[in-house]
């Protein structure tokens, strides 16, 4: 696949969208697009249905109607090709059928003879890339992935000897024409890009945490406007002084002034109804929550949960860790150079669930750049 892709990007042909159906859209050859090319059976000039299944709440196996898992629905998937409805023979065909069944006869021996793994199996939630995801070409703007690279020499014991890269999707993906090869050995990049984590999180950890998270507690609740403990005490306050002035109108009402007392007290009427609607729904909200000092206690709680999430957590766990604090790093192969966005505050702080003020940093990127 990378072999045809590389050739057509390197003669220039216009791959099937070439960046007109969206700006986000590559337009090089992929190894993704000249797979799904060689198995449409379009190309040999029949029809199917069933490819794919879009359905939202159902999908058809065996001509029935089957209900799809809650968690798939709505999301495209790929059929199984027992399940597909082809129709021979409906166009002319772009390729001779013996060609295009001839490809599929050398796709399936290759799959075959390639072990168990299959086409984008989900491998990469288990591979041991820790930043997979996370690293961006400068030049081409595609992701690096994890690439494993024999080398022609064995070990005393005759087994083979595997260096692991990160490398540029383009490249691996597209070719030598759609980006050049650079390739950065995995431990050495994984060890520095840790220890801009590590020297982070012991900032954090040293008090400076303390005072950039109080930072943030203080800017969410001045945004939500006054803290409803302080209205509470002032709507309870002026609840006190409605009954008092009420008392005192009643005290002196007259015939004379029977008339402006009723109106009077009307008023503070319908003024209490309101304020005790308000101080019911100021009620439901805790004042733990909003309390600065229990918010600073579980945000200091979080900080060391993540600190023993790296140093024992399994490898899931370490990279959801990575991601709680990297969001992006752009790799300049032309000027051997890593830049590294770390959160001031790791995304993964957050208070209990159900809180009213909730710290998930967004704001407050520290750069950081070194060389290779």
């Amino acid at each position: 696949y990378r072999g045809i892709a590389n050739r057509l990007n390197r003669d220039g042909i216009p791959s099937p969208r070439d960046g007109q159906w969206s700006t986000n859209t590559r337009s090089k050859w992929s190894v993704g697009t000249i797979r799904a090319i060689l198995k449409n059976p379009a190309y040999r000039g029949d029809s199917v249905w069933n490819r794919k299944t879009f359905a939202k709440f159902h999908r058809v196996s065996e001509g029935t109607a089957l209900a799809r898992p809650r968690v798939e629905a709505g999301k495209p998937r790929e059929n199984p090709e027992d399940r597909w409805i082809v129709v021979s023979g409906t166009h002319p065909p772009l390729l001779p059928p013996r060609v295009f069944d001839r490809a599929q006869e050398l796709m399936s021996a290759r799959r075959q003879g390639s072990g168990t793994r299959s086409f984008r199996a989900g491998s990469a939630l288990r591979s041991p890339y820790l930043f997979s995801g996370l690293l961006e070409c400068g030049r081409c703007g595609q992701k690096y992935q994890g690439r494993g690279v024999n080398s022609t020499k064995r070990r005393i014991d005759g087994s083979k000897i595997r260096t692991l890269y990160y490398a540029c999707g383009g490249y691996v993906m597209k070719g030598s024409h759609a980006c050049e090869r650079f390739l950065l050995r995995k431990d050495p990049v994984e060890g520095a890009l840790l220890e801009v984590v590590r020297g982070q999180m012991e900032k954090l950890l040293s008090g400076g945490g303390e005072r950039i998270l109080r930072g943030y507690i203080e800017e969410e609740i001045a945004a939500r406007g006054e803290d409803p403990r302080v209205e509470r005490d002032r709507v309870q306050g002026r609840i006190a002084e409605i009954d008092r002035l009420a008392s005192v109108l009643l005290d002196g009402i007259s015939s004379e002034n029977r008339a402006f007392v009723d109106s009077k007290l009307r008023d503070l009427a319908a003024e209490k109804k309101s304020l005790v609607g308000r101080l019911e729904s100021l009620g439901a909200i805790s004042s733990d929550n909003l309390d600065p000092e229990v918010i600073l206690q579980q945000g200091r709680a979080a900080l060391q949960d993540l600190a023993r999430l790296m140093e024992f957590g399994c490898l899931e766990e370490r990279k959801e860790f990575i991601r709680a604090f990297v969001t992006g790093v752009t790799v300049l192969p032309d000027e051997k150079r890593l830049e590294v966005r770390v959160r001031k505050i790791p995304a993964s702080v957050s208070l209990k669930p159900g809180s009213s003020v909730e710290l998930v940093a967004g704001a407050g990127f520290e750069p950081a750049t070194f060389g290779l």
